[in-house]
């Protein structure tokens, strides 16, 4: 299955050249989770806030084909 996925802030500099206007089809198999979108994509070892359309959810979800995948670091300061 594909999902689409878009990083922003920082992360984007994980994945040079990624815009986060034009999200990013990645590959997983079907009935893959969130964590195992972020391992695919080198990002599992970091605390993200993970959005599916627009409902934040863990890293547990299971993905379905079309999702599209917001991933944000989390915010701080003041």
């Amino acid at each position: 299955m594909v999902v689409e996925v878009q990083l922003f802030a920082t992360l984007r500099d994980r994945r040079p050249g990624h815009d986060p206007r034009n999200p990013e089809p990645v590959e997983l198999d079907d009935g893959a989770t969130v964590e195992k979108l972020l391992a695919s994509l080198g990002l599992s070892e970091l605390p993200l806030l993970v959005f599916v359309g627009r409902n934040k959810v863990t890293p547990e979800r299971v993905l379905e084909p079309g999702d599209r995948v917001g991933l944000f670091p989390p915010m701080v300061g003041g």
